[in-house]
């Protein structure tokens, strides 16, 4: 069985998508720069072009971070791609994987996505170079309605799982995000987000997947499961983050359209912080 959430460090990701201009990005990183983000882990996905500038103003802070996007490839004839190490030559460590909005606006497939994590996981340098990835997974409204949320969920997982080596879990971050509550403001509710990451917690799978679909057998174990972050990702907002973040099995959010503001992203930071405590 997984452990109580409060034994993993919570972690709250804000994905910025393709928003603010650079000094939009200046005040946003100031105001972090200032914000208490004790007991908790912090990242931030500015646009590739932001990158190195948000890096830098937030160089003294222990604020992540990450690029929304990763090549599927390595350094050669890719026009527009960014290749692993070149992020990890500007000591971007982190990348988000297989938003719904990759898959759906972009048409990445799962396999397209298994082929981010593999080429991202194996181009950690050395020990001190790793990347460490966010991978988001979830299900659109029709899907939800068919009673298809498991079915998607971990055929999505799958893929994910088929990406990552044994001794790699630790640089994973899974982000539970129903298509469905992305930016509508329709938030999934707590007993039905904790459901779908209790899903996911390995743990509490592990012999059911490993007996009827044969994909964790050899890449999850106990430990795995009770270490791996699982966050919620659709409409989060400081007034609905301290019930989610109350479930046993969700670990964090990744939150959008609130995390251009430094009161609303700090909002969802401080009733993290108030869980952890």
């Amino acid at each position: 069985m997984a452990q109580a959430s409060s034994s993993r460090t919570y972690f709250i990701g804000g994905n910025w998508k393709c928003n603010l201009n650079r000094k939009e990005v200046i005040d946003l990183c100031k105001g972090l720069a200032s914000t208490d983000t004790s007991k908790v882990e912090v990242l931030v996905a500015p646009v590739a072009l932001h990158l190195a500038l948000a890096s830098e103003l937030l160089s003294k802070t222990k604020i992540h971070v990450s690029s929304q996007n990763v090549s599927a490839t390595q350094k050669g004839a890719y026009t527009g791609e960014i290749a692993p190490d070149q992020l990890v030559d500007y000591d971007i460590k982190w990348s988000i994987i297989g938003h719904s909005e990759r898959r759906s606006i972009y048409h990445e497939t799962d396999a397209v996505v298994q082929a981010k994590v593999k080429n991202a996981l194996k181009h950690g340098l050395s020990v001190k170079f790793f990347i460490f990835i966010i991978v988001c997974l979830g299900e659109t409204k029709a899907e939800r309605d068919a009673k298809k949320v498991q079915e998607v969920c971990l055929g999505q997982l799958k893929a994910i799982v088929g990406g990552i080596e044994k001794n790699q879990w630790d640089q994973v971050v899974i982000a539970y995000e129903p298509v469905w509550a992305i930016g509508t403001g329709d938030v999934c509710g707590a007993k039905e987000a904790q459901e779908v990451c209790q899903l996911l917690r390995f743990a509490k799978i592990l012999y059911y997947v490993c007996s009827n679909i044969n994909f964790l057998k050899d890449n999850v174990s106990g430990p795995v499961a009770n270490a791996t972050r699982i966050l919620y990702g659709g409409s989060v907002k400081a007034d609905n983050a301290l019930e989610l973040i109350q479930q046993p099995d969700i670990d964090g959010f990744l939150v959008g359209g609130a995390s251009l503001k430094v009161d609303s992203f700090g909002g969802i930071i401080k009733a993290c912080q108030q869980a952890s405590s």
